[in-house]
């Protein structure tokens, strides 16, 4: 195989984002679109990267339209060719999503959630794992309940990539829609006591009664950071529906 299929200026890319991969094969990975393991970097750094941007936005009190906007892939496309285009052969912003996966992978949350900001969120200064009681006051219970959605999310992401290293994007995004379905987090959320027992067959209820577990979610990533947020989600994901 040639130099150019397995290595693709991983130390230029490295430079540019001010660090060093400690597992090399990370990095090398996730410039390489046509990679084995490239699809599970790009799920990865798509939820940390989600979870990253809507909390910053969140403590920023920036508009959601514009928030969404930031992570969309054609704004992801305009950051690549703006500052990675001359490091890699590769013309995609899945590139900087299977990055923000690889450096999770290798350096840990923080790490990762700082460059997805920095990218993303330009006048975002600095990502504070723990926010005070104060900024966490300043955002409303639909805020929350955003921001909790995000922390399901890559748990979810996190723990099917754990699992499944050789499945593609699209069994992982399946798997974790079946793990996330609001009629199964409606349901958790009775039977934890955040909201009253309902008809899950009600949209309208399992909406509400979803959106009250992923605001508790929501405050503990605010008050306690993602590895306590994460815990507290896989705890909640692991358990039996109960029954109807």
């Amino acid at each position: 195989m040639s130099s150019e299929k397995t290595y693709v200026d991983l130390p230029g890319v490295e430079d540019l984002l001010g660090m060093c991969f400690i597992d090399r094969d990370l990095g090398r990975i996730a410039l390489s679109p046509w990679s084995f393991g490239f699809s599970r970097l790009e799920f990865l750094g798509d939820a940390m990267l989600g979870l990253a941007v809507f909390s910053a936005a969140e403590l920023m009190g920036l508009p959601r339209k514009t928030t969404t906007s930031r992570v969309a892939n054609h704004h992801l496309d305009e950051i690549f060719f703006q500052q990675f285009a001359t490091h890699t052969s590769a013309n995609t912003g899945d590139v900087i999503e299977a990055l923000i996966g690889a450096i999770y992978l290798d350096s840990g949350f923080d790490e990762a959630a700082a460059l997805a900001t920095r990218l993303c969120l330009p006048e975002f200064e600095s990502l504070v794992p723990a926010a005070s009681s104060e900024t966490i006051s300043s955002v409303n219970a639909r805020g929350l309940a955003l921001v909790g959605s995000a922390v399901l999310s890559a748990s979810a992401a996190d723990d099917l990539c754990t699992k499944h290293p050789e499945e593609l994007h699209q069994w992982l995004s399946e798997e974790r829609s079946e793990m996330l379905s609001r009629r199964y987090l409606a349901a958790m959320s009775a039977e934890l006591g955040y909201a009253p027992e309902g008809d899950l067959d009600d949209d309208v209820y399992r909406a509400a009664a979803s959106d009250a577990l992923e605001a508790v979610i929501g405050d503990q990533y605010f008050r306690w950071g993602w590895e306590e947020a994460r815990s507290s989600s896989m705890r909640i994901l692991r358990l039996p529906a109960p029954e109807a």
